[in-house]
Protein backbone atom coordinates (compact mmCIF):
# COMPACT_ATOMS: atom_id res chain seq x y z
CA UNK A 1 0.00 0.00 0.00
CA UNK A 2 0.79 3.46 -0.67
CA UNK A 3 -1.39 5.98 -0.55
CA UNK A 4 -1.46 10.00 0.12
CA UNK A 5 -4.36 11.88 2.40
CA UNK A 6 -4.16 15.22 4.54
CA UNK A 7 -3.91 15.45 8.32
CA UNK A 8 -7.70 16.43 8.56
CA UNK A 9 -9.09 13.96 6.29
CA UNK A 10 -7.12 11.50 8.13
CA UNK A 11 -8.15 13.32 11.33
CA UNK A 12 -11.81 13.68 11.07
CA UNK A 13 -11.79 9.66 10.04
CA UNK A 14 -10.21 8.34 13.09
CA UNK A 15 -12.07 10.38 15.24
CA UNK A 16 -15.48 9.19 14.01
CA UNK A 17 -14.14 5.44 13.65
CA UNK A 18 -13.23 5.38 16.79
CA UNK A 19 -16.84 5.51 18.11
CA UNK A 20 -16.85 2.15 17.03
CA UNK A 21 -13.80 0.64 18.86
CA UNK A 22 -14.38 -1.29 21.95
CA UNK A 23 -15.15 0.32 24.92
CA UNK A 24 -12.22 -1.56 27.04
CA UNK A 25 -9.44 -3.57 25.26
CA UNK A 26 -10.48 -6.11 23.50
CA UNK A 27 -9.31 -9.50 23.96
CA UNK A 28 -10.42 -9.96 20.28
CA UNK A 29 -6.84 -7.85 20.00
CA UNK A 30 -7.60 -7.32 16.29
CA UNK A 31 -10.27 -5.06 16.61
CA UNK A 32 -8.13 -2.74 18.17
CA UNK A 33 -6.97 -1.51 15.02
CA UNK A 34 -8.28 0.35 12.61
CA UNK A 35 -8.13 -1.52 9.05
CA UNK A 36 -7.45 0.56 6.41
CA UNK A 37 -7.97 -0.63 2.91
CA UNK A 38 -6.67 1.45 -0.92
CA UNK A 39 -8.45 -0.23 -3.64
CA UNK A 40 -10.47 0.60 -7.37
CA UNK A 41 -9.93 4.34 -6.91
CA UNK A 42 -11.38 3.96 -2.88
CA UNK A 43 -9.73 4.68 0.84
CA UNK A 44 -11.40 3.41 3.29
CA UNK A 45 -11.36 3.11 6.91
CA UNK A 46 -12.88 0.76 8.84
CA UNK A 47 -13.72 -0.06 12.97
CA UNK A 48 -15.67 -2.71 14.87
CA UNK A 49 -16.86 -3.29 18.24
CA UNK A 50 -17.88 -7.07 17.00
CA UNK A 51 -21.21 -5.81 17.28
CA UNK A 52 -21.74 -2.77 14.90
CA UNK A 53 -18.61 -1.81 11.65
CA UNK A 54 -18.58 1.66 10.46
CA UNK A 55 -17.16 1.94 7.07
CA UNK A 56 -15.48 5.05 6.28
CA UNK A 57 -14.64 7.20 2.91
CA UNK A 58 -11.46 9.05 2.93
CA UNK A 59 -10.16 11.18 0.31
CA UNK A 60 -6.67 10.90 -1.13
CA UNK A 61 -4.04 9.40 -3.90
CA UNK A 62 -3.66 6.15 -4.26
CA UNK A 63 -0.09 5.43 -5.69
CA UNK A 64 -0.39 1.43 -4.42
CA UNK A 65 -3.30 -0.47 -3.34
CA UNK A 66 -3.36 -2.61 -0.52
CA UNK A 67 -4.75 -2.99 2.96
CA UNK A 68 -3.37 -3.18 6.87
CA UNK A 69 -3.94 -3.04 10.06
CA UNK A 70 -3.08 0.54 12.50
CA UNK A 71 -2.98 0.58 15.59
CA UNK A 72 -6.02 2.33 16.84
CA UNK A 73 -4.70 4.35 19.72
CA UNK A 74 -1.07 5.33 18.57
CA UNK A 75 -2.20 5.59 15.51
CA UNK A 76 -5.04 8.68 16.79
CA UNK A 77 -1.73 10.51 18.97
CA UNK A 78 0.22 10.17 16.31
CA UNK A 79 -2.40 11.98 13.68
CA UNK A 80 -3.51 14.55 15.80
CA UNK A 81 0.26 16.07 16.01
CA UNK A 82 0.23 16.29 12.34
CA UNK A 83 -1.02 20.03 11.50
CA UNK A 84 -2.91 20.21 8.09
CA UNK A 85 0.06 18.46 5.96
CA UNK A 86 -0.13 15.56 3.48
CA UNK A 87 0.84 12.13 4.77
CA UNK A 88 2.19 9.42 3.12
CA UNK A 89 1.28 5.78 4.45
CA UNK A 90 2.63 3.01 2.93
CA UNK A 91 4.06 -0.33 3.70
CA UNK A 92 6.84 -2.12 3.79
CA UNK A 93 9.08 -5.13 5.78
CA UNK A 94 8.97 -3.60 8.80
CA UNK A 95 5.88 -2.38 9.22
CA UNK A 96 3.62 1.04 8.43
CA UNK A 97 5.53 4.10 7.46
CA UNK A 98 3.32 7.27 8.59
CA UNK A 99 5.42 10.19 6.68
CA UNK A 100 4.87 14.02 6.87
CA UNK A 101 6.59 16.83 5.95
CA UNK A 102 9.90 16.53 9.03
CA UNK A 103 8.54 13.02 10.72
CA UNK A 104 8.47 9.66 9.47
CA UNK A 105 6.92 7.09 11.78
CA UNK A 106 7.19 3.74 11.48
CA UNK A 107 4.24 1.32 13.44
CA UNK A 108 3.74 -2.35 13.91
CA UNK A 109 0.97 -3.76 12.57
CA UNK A 110 -0.80 -6.96 12.59
CA UNK A 111 -2.06 -9.56 9.72
CA UNK A 112 -5.08 -7.85 8.04
CA UNK A 113 -7.28 -11.24 7.00
CA UNK A 114 -7.77 -11.67 10.45
CA UNK A 115 -10.28 -8.70 10.98
CA UNK A 116 -13.82 -8.98 11.04
CA UNK A 117 -16.41 -6.48 10.21
CA UNK A 118 -20.08 -7.09 9.26
CA UNK A 119 -21.63 -7.30 5.72
CA UNK A 120 -24.88 -7.22 4.63
CA UNK A 121 -26.40 -9.30 1.21
CA UNK A 122 -29.67 -10.72 1.79
CA UNK A 123 -33.29 -8.90 1.28
CA UNK A 124 -33.58 -5.92 3.23
CA UNK A 125 -36.77 -3.21 4.71
CA UNK A 126 -36.71 0.17 5.34
CA UNK A 127 -37.68 2.68 7.87
CA UNK A 128 -37.05 6.58 6.96
CA UNK A 129 -36.75 9.14 9.26
CA UNK A 130 -36.18 12.49 9.26
CA UNK A 131 -32.46 13.80 10.86
CA UNK A 132 -34.71 15.95 13.33
CA UNK A 133 -37.11 12.84 14.32
CA UNK A 134 -34.45 11.05 14.93
CA UNK A 135 -31.98 13.28 16.96
CA UNK A 136 -35.34 13.83 19.17
CA UNK A 137 -36.20 10.54 19.94
CA UNK A 138 -32.34 9.86 20.40
CA UNK A 139 -32.31 12.43 22.87
CA UNK A 140 -35.82 12.01 24.62
CA UNK A 141 -35.35 7.88 25.66
CA UNK A 142 -31.47 6.83 25.47
CA UNK A 143 -30.67 7.71 29.13
CA UNK A 144 -33.10 4.63 30.22
CA UNK A 145 -30.97 1.77 28.58
CA UNK A 146 -29.38 -0.13 30.77
CA UNK A 147 -25.85 -0.48 31.21
CA UNK A 148 -25.98 -4.29 32.87
CA UNK A 149 -24.60 -6.84 30.10
CA UNK A 150 -26.33 -9.36 32.04
CA UNK A 151 -29.46 -8.29 30.88
CA UNK A 152 -28.43 -7.53 26.87
CA UNK A 153 -31.80 -6.62 25.85
CA UNK A 154 -32.01 -4.26 28.23
CA UNK A 155 -28.94 -2.56 26.91
CA UNK A 156 -30.56 -2.03 23.89
CA UNK A 157 -33.38 0.02 22.08
CA UNK A 158 -36.96 -1.75 21.41
CA UNK A 159 -38.50 -0.35 17.25
CA UNK A 160 -41.94 -1.80 17.24
CA UNK A 161 -43.79 -1.21 14.22
CA UNK A 162 -47.51 -1.82 14.34
CA UNK A 163 -50.86 -0.55 12.50
CA UNK A 164 -50.85 2.38 14.82
CA UNK A 165 -47.31 3.41 14.34
CA UNK A 166 -43.91 3.27 15.24
CA UNK A 167 -43.21 2.46 18.99
CA UNK A 168 -39.25 3.23 20.46
CA UNK A 169 -38.74 2.07 23.87
CA UNK A 170 -35.84 1.83 26.44
CA UNK A 171 -35.62 1.04 30.18
CA UNK A 172 -32.95 -0.09 32.81
CA UNK A 173 -35.92 -2.02 35.24
CA UNK A 174 -36.37 0.95 37.00
CA UNK A 175 -37.59 3.08 34.38
CA UNK A 176 -39.16 3.47 30.89
CA UNK A 177 -39.06 5.75 28.26
CA UNK A 178 -41.67 5.78 25.44
CA UNK A 179 -41.44 7.33 22.63
CA UNK A 180 -44.52 7.11 19.73
CA UNK A 181 -44.50 8.01 16.28
CA UNK A 182 -47.87 7.27 14.18
CA UNK A 183 -47.11 8.63 11.14
CA UNK A 184 -44.03 6.57 9.37
CA UNK A 185 -42.67 5.64 5.85
CA UNK A 186 -41.50 1.37 7.02
CA UNK A 187 -42.24 -1.79 5.13
CA UNK A 188 -41.51 -4.18 8.68
CA UNK A 189 -43.45 -4.72 10.91
CA UNK A 190 -41.77 -6.86 13.53
CA UNK A 191 -39.86 -6.10 16.72
CA UNK A 192 -36.15 -5.19 16.81
CA UNK A 193 -33.62 -4.74 19.40
CA UNK A 194 -30.70 -2.46 18.31
CA UNK A 195 -27.63 -1.97 20.53
CA UNK A 196 -27.81 1.63 21.79
CA UNK A 197 -24.36 2.34 20.59
CA UNK A 198 -25.54 2.19 17.00
CA UNK A 199 -29.07 4.36 17.50
CA UNK A 200 -26.62 7.42 18.19
CA UNK A 201 -24.16 6.46 15.85
CA UNK A 202 -27.25 6.60 13.03
CA UNK A 203 -28.31 9.78 14.13
CA UNK A 204 -24.46 11.24 13.87
CA UNK A 205 -24.92 10.42 10.12
CA UNK A 206 -26.62 13.04 9.44
CA UNK A 207 -25.65 16.75 9.50
CA UNK A 208 -29.24 19.01 8.64
CA UNK A 209 -32.51 18.69 10.09
CA UNK A 210 -34.93 17.67 7.44
CA UNK A 211 -32.12 15.32 6.07
CA UNK A 212 -33.79 11.61 5.79
CA UNK A 213 -32.06 8.59 6.63
CA UNK A 214 -33.12 4.66 5.56
CA UNK A 215 -32.17 2.06 8.16
CA UNK A 216 -32.40 -0.70 6.28
CA UNK A 217 -33.67 -4.14 8.07
CA UNK A 218 -32.26 -7.42 6.78
CA UNK A 219 -34.24 -10.35 8.67
CA UNK A 220 -32.53 -13.23 7.94
CA UNK A 221 -29.09 -11.95 9.00
CA UNK A 222 -30.89 -10.09 12.05
CA UNK A 223 -28.82 -6.81 11.53
CA UNK A 224 -29.46 -3.23 10.52
CA UNK A 225 -27.76 -0.99 8.40
CA UNK A 226 -27.89 2.63 7.21
CA UNK A 227 -25.60 4.66 4.75
CA UNK A 228 -24.94 8.50 4.15
CA UNK A 229 -22.60 10.36 2.10
CA UNK A 230 -18.98 8.66 3.38
CA UNK A 231 -20.02 6.60 5.61
CA UNK A 232 -22.05 3.37 6.24
CA UNK A 233 -22.55 1.62 9.34
CA UNK A 234 -24.19 -2.18 9.93
CA UNK A 235 -24.74 -3.26 13.68
CA UNK A 236 -26.00 -6.57 14.43
CA UNK A 237 -29.43 -6.71 16.40
CA UNK A 238 -29.65 -8.22 20.08
CA UNK A 239 -31.58 -10.93 20.04
CA UNK A 240 -33.97 -11.94 23.16
CA UNK A 241 -37.41 -11.11 24.37
CA UNK A 242 -37.85 -7.46 25.27
CA UNK A 243 -40.05 -7.03 28.52
CA UNK A 244 -43.54 -6.37 27.94
CA UNK A 245 -43.74 -2.74 29.09
CA UNK A 246 -47.43 -2.49 28.43
CA UNK A 247 -48.16 -4.47 31.82
CA UNK A 248 -46.58 -1.38 33.94
CA UNK A 249 -48.51 0.94 32.01
CA UNK A 250 -51.25 2.75 34.07
CA UNK A 251 -54.51 2.96 32.55
CA UNK A 252 -56.00 5.73 34.91
CA UNK A 253 -54.50 7.46 38.09
CA UNK A 254 -55.21 8.45 41.48
CA UNK A 255 -53.86 11.69 41.46
CA UNK A 256 -52.48 13.84 38.56
CA UNK A 257 -50.52 17.46 39.04
CA UNK A 258 -49.18 20.14 36.48
CA UNK A 259 -46.31 22.13 37.19
CA UNK A 260 -43.72 24.19 35.67
CA UNK A 261 -41.02 21.91 33.82
CA UNK A 262 -37.96 24.65 34.67
CA UNK A 263 -39.40 25.02 38.23
CA UNK A 264 -39.72 21.44 39.74
CA UNK A 265 -35.81 20.98 37.73
CA UNK A 266 -34.44 23.64 39.86
CA UNK A 267 -36.28 22.26 42.86
CA UNK A 268 -35.06 18.89 42.36
CA UNK A 269 -31.35 19.98 41.67
CA UNK A 270 -31.30 21.67 45.30
CA UNK A 271 -32.67 19.01 46.84
CA UNK A 272 -30.34 16.89 44.89
CA UNK A 273 -27.07 18.48 46.72
CA UNK A 274 -27.98 16.66 49.84
CA UNK A 275 -29.45 13.46 48.50
CA UNK A 276 -25.87 12.79 47.27
CA UNK A 277 -25.53 11.39 50.84
CA UNK A 278 -28.80 9.64 50.86
CA UNK A 279 -29.10 6.74 48.39
CA UNK A 280 -29.90 9.63 45.56
CA UNK A 281 -33.38 9.84 47.06
CA UNK A 282 -35.70 13.27 47.15
CA UNK A 283 -39.31 13.61 48.25
CA UNK A 284 -42.53 14.59 47.16
CA UNK A 285 -45.42 15.52 49.14
CA UNK A 286 -48.48 16.71 47.64
CA UNK A 287 -51.18 18.27 49.44
CA UNK A 288 -53.80 20.55 47.67
CA UNK A 289 -52.62 22.45 45.57
CA UNK A 290 -48.78 22.54 46.95
CA UNK A 291 -46.26 20.90 45.90
CA UNK A 292 -42.83 20.45 48.43
CA UNK A 293 -39.88 18.51 47.43
CA UNK A 294 -37.23 18.11 50.03
CA UNK A 295 -34.07 15.66 50.34
CA UNK A 296 -32.42 15.04 53.69
CA UNK A 297 -28.84 13.97 54.73
CA UNK A 298 -28.12 13.37 58.68
CA UNK A 299 -24.14 14.73 57.95
CA UNK A 300 -24.91 17.63 55.81
CA UNK A 301 -28.57 19.23 56.28
CA UNK A 302 -31.72 19.42 54.45
CA UNK A 303 -33.52 21.08 51.67
CA UNK A 304 -37.00 21.86 51.24
CA UNK A 305 -38.77 24.06 48.44
CA UNK A 306 -41.94 24.70 47.96
CA UNK A 307 -43.76 24.69 44.36
CA UNK A 308 -47.49 25.50 43.70
CA UNK A 309 -49.16 22.95 40.79
CA UNK A 310 -52.57 22.13 39.80
CA UNK A 311 -53.81 18.89 41.22
CA UNK A 312 -56.41 16.81 40.63
CA UNK A 313 -57.82 13.46 43.01
CA UNK A 314 -55.75 12.62 46.01
CA UNK A 315 -52.83 13.85 47.90
CA UNK A 316 -49.69 12.07 47.29
CA UNK A 317 -46.33 11.02 49.74
CA UNK A 318 -43.68 9.50 47.26
CA UNK A 319 -40.37 10.02 46.59
CA UNK A 320 -38.00 9.06 43.49
CA UNK A 321 -34.21 9.18 42.44
CA UNK A 322 -33.17 12.28 42.00
CA UNK A 323 -30.89 11.43 38.71
CA UNK A 324 -33.58 9.70 36.79
CA UNK A 325 -36.21 13.02 37.43
CA UNK A 326 -33.08 15.09 35.91
CA UNK A 327 -32.76 12.96 33.32
CA UNK A 328 -36.96 13.55 31.98
CA UNK A 329 -36.82 16.93 32.83
CA UNK A 330 -33.45 18.24 31.01
CA UNK A 331 -34.44 15.77 27.72
CA UNK A 332 -37.83 18.17 26.91
CA UNK A 333 -38.53 21.63 25.78
CA UNK A 334 -41.81 22.17 26.97
CA UNK A 335 -43.31 24.48 29.53
CA UNK A 336 -45.03 22.24 31.74
CA UNK A 337 -44.80 18.68 33.49
CA UNK A 338 -47.75 16.52 34.23
CA UNK A 339 -47.51 13.80 36.79
CA UNK A 340 -49.62 10.61 37.03
CA UNK A 341 -49.76 8.93 39.98
CA UNK A 342 -51.87 5.54 41.95
CA UNK A 343 -50.36 6.26 45.07
CA UNK A 344 -47.18 6.34 46.93
CA UNK A 345 -45.57 2.70 45.95
CA UNK A 346 -47.10 3.09 42.36
CA UNK A 347 -45.26 4.13 39.35
CA UNK A 348 -44.76 7.82 38.61
CA UNK A 349 -46.14 8.55 34.82
CA UNK A 350 -44.20 11.78 33.50
CA UNK A 351 -45.95 13.81 30.49
CA UNK A 352 -45.05 17.08 29.33
CA UNK A 353 -46.68 19.62 28.03
CA UNK A 354 -49.50 18.52 25.25
CA UNK A 355 -47.19 16.39 23.66
CA UNK A 356 -48.57 12.61 23.55
CA UNK A 357 -45.84 11.42 21.40
CA UNK A 358 -43.33 10.25 24.59
CA UNK A 359 -43.20 9.84 28.68
CA UNK A 360 -41.62 8.26 31.17
CA UNK A 361 -42.34 5.92 33.91
CA UNK A 362 -40.16 5.83 37.02
CA UNK A 363 -40.58 3.73 39.60
CA UNK A 364 -41.00 5.11 43.33
CA UNK A 365 -38.29 4.22 46.03
CA UNK A 366 -39.74 2.37 49.28
CA UNK A 367 -39.76 5.05 52.41
CA UNK A 368 -39.55 3.79 56.03
CA UNK A 369 -42.92 5.14 56.78
CA UNK A 370 -44.68 3.83 53.48
CA UNK A 371 -47.45 1.70 53.40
Amino acid sequence: MNIVVLQENLSNALTQGSKFLPSKTSAVSVVNNFFLQASKRQIILRATDLEATTTIQIPGKIEEEGTVLLPAKTTQSLVSLFSGEKLIIKTDKKGVVVKGEKSETILKTAPEEMFPYEETTGKSIFLKLTGEELKDIIRKIEFSVSSDVARAVLTGVLFSNSDAGLTIVTTDGFRLSVYQKKQVTTEWKEDIIVPVKAVRAFGSLLEEAQESLELRFYPEEKKLSASKKTESIVTRLIEGSFPDYHKIIPRSAQTTIEIDRLEFLKAVKLASIFARESANIIKMSIKGNDLTVSANAPQTGENKTALSVKKTGEDLDTAFNYRFLIDILNASEEETLMLESNGSLQPGVFHFGKKEEYFHIIMPVRLQDSK
